[in-house]
């Protein structure tokens, strides 16, 4: 795989809800998530990794000092710790994850939901967006895409709808997805793969590490459905 592709890009903030203990409906747990489609891939994964790697490479362009990049690079802390690479490589969805101590990269071949499109509509962010619905890995799911931006891209593994998805839930409302703010590169951007060292790893095994590492087995396997 290779660790760097220069794409146009999209980027795309969500607001992400979700569910971290089903035993507690109620609470809630908030993250922002960036999703950078390029041309070729995409990259899902929190804000505060973006703005961490932001920062970072400003820093190694202007030749920081180690003390300064080692600073930011606290800044990456965030709730939800995976990435998500569409179509990276081509055909497949890689996650990559760090759990305890170990980095683990979990590829899989891409699935694209079987969406049911439908003729309501609905505005957000200034754009025109239709309903759409579907069962994908356990659950309903309702999204909302633009065919104004024709990027066949959303949030988490959602894909595979005439237009980027704006806003995605499932019927539980466990997993909540809400697009806060679109910005279009004006020039080609780095989608950076650091995974290549990871711990390869299938999806089934990723799922069970999620279930021992984690106190509350019913939820984090909950989560995991999400990752």
């Amino acid at each position: 795989l290779s660790r760097r592709q220069r794409q146009m890009c999209i980027r795309d903030r969500y607001d992400l809800s979700f569910v971290g203990d089903t035993a507690h409906e109620d609470k809630h747990i908030d993250e922002t998530m960036m999703l950078k489609v390029g041309s070729k891939s995409s990259l899902f994964y929190s804000y505060a990794r973006f703005r961490m790697d932001s920062l970072i490479e400003m820093d190694k362009a202007t030749g920081a000092s180690q003390e300064i990049i080692q600073e930011h690079m606290k800044q990456g802390t965030s709730q939800v710790n995976y990435q998500i690479f569409k179509n990276y490589p081509e055909g497949k969805l890689t996650q990559l994850e760090p759990i305890a101590a170990s980095n683990f990269r979990s590829e899989e071949k891409t699935e694209i939901p079987v969406w049911e499109l439908h003729p309501d509509t609905a505005t957000f962010l200034a754009y025109t967006c239709y309903r759409a619905t579907c069962r994908f890995r356990g659950r309903n799911y309702e999204a909302w895409y633009t065919p104004e931006i024709p990027r066949s891209e959303g949030p988490w593994k959602l894909q595979g709808l005439p237009g980027l998805i704006l806003k995605a839930s499932d019927s539980r409302q466990h997993y909540t997805f809400v697009c806060t703010g679109i910005e279009k590169a004006g020039k080609e951007e780095a989608i950076l793969f650091i995974g290549s060292e990871y711990e390869p790893i299938s999806r089934k095994d990723l799922l069970r590490i999620h279930a021992v590492s984690y106190t509350h087995l019913r939820a984090h396997e909950t989560c995991a459905d999400l990752v």
